[in-house]
């Protein structure tokens, strides 16, 4: 499965694609930067494609 078929199939009120190797839980973000999410004490990766709606998203929380 691509990163895009498991994009299409998993809930957008749920999840979120931060880069384009990346799918994320927005629940399961503990914090996050504007090159970065962390989860579990884990650093992903935030790819400048997708800043702007993660910062959205984030910003309405």
């Amino acid at each position: 499965m691509t990163t895009n078929e498991l994009e299409n199939s998993l809930s957008s009120e749920l999840f979120m694609r931060v880069h384009k190797s990346y799918i994320v839980a927005i629940a399961k973000i503990k914090d996050w930067e504007r090159n970065t999410v962390i989860i579990n004490n884990e650093k992903i990766p935030v790819g400048i494609t997708y800043r702007r709606a993660l910062t959205e998203r984030l910003n309405l929380k």
